[in-house]
């Protein structure tokens, strides 16, 4: 059993020994301890700016492997450039976080993958590899392992996480890429040039 499961398992069991001895007001504690113990928060005493030319590079291809997309579509780098210049530029605490979030991403290839390289260098598969080391692994809607998640992952992570990753991919479906995904030929709330638009299949879910 690798180390994270097992402390995931370890956690798991004294949680349930908790559960039987421990009084009612002393769960309630131990679950507010849980739920907010170690979550990021923004530096909002942090500059604004916007990040070097390889900084971007290195954020660019982290949305090509983490960004969703249908076979027919391909990454729009002006997009996503324009979305994290203007966060970094106008929001306290986004140019930190996306730095960081840069400098870790080449640190763990160096780590995990090579030494010599840096993340922009990697394929596909070893990008993959890379945020796999990084980040947790759990489903959408699940509670337990993202609540052991804050109290085992460093710092670090939990903000790529939250101020990164999350944002890109918030950005990401927002845009009419992320509509198109979903199915939606144009973006929802906007007439179409085609009124019947709604009824045609979208082509590019079903290459």
């Amino acid at each position: 059993m690798k180390r994270r499961g097992f402390l995931f398992v370890w956690l798991f069991f004294v949680g349930g020994l908790l559960t039987v001895k421990a009084s009612p007001l002393a769960l309630i504690n131990l679950k507010k301890r849980f739920l907010t113990y170690k979550k990021p928060k923004l530096d909002e005493n942090s500059l604004t700016g916007t990040l070097s030319d390889a900084e971007m590079r290195t954020i660019l291809a982290l949305v090509e492997v983490a960004a969703p997309r249908t076979k027919m579509q391909s990454v729009d780098h002006e997009f996503f450039q324009r979305h994290v210049n203007n966060k970094t530029s106008n929001v306290k605490g986004y140019l930190k976080e996306y730095r960081e979030g840069a400098k870790l991403l080449d640190e763990t290839t160096h780590k995990v993958i090579d030494h010599r390289q840096d993340f922009v260098a990697l394929s596909v598969a070893e990008r993959n590899t890379v945020l796999e080391a990084i980040l947790w692994k759990y489903r959408a809607g699940a509670i337990l392992k993202p609540r052991v998640e804050l109290l085992l992952a460093s710092r670090t992570a939990l903000s790529f996480r939250e101020f990164v990753l999350k944002d890109l991919l918030a950005a990401f479906y927002r845009s009419g890429m992320g509509w198109a995904l979903v199915g939606y030929i144009h973006y929802p709330g906007t007439p179409a040039a085609d009124p019947f638009d709604y009824a045609k299949p979208n082509v590019d879910l079903l290459s």
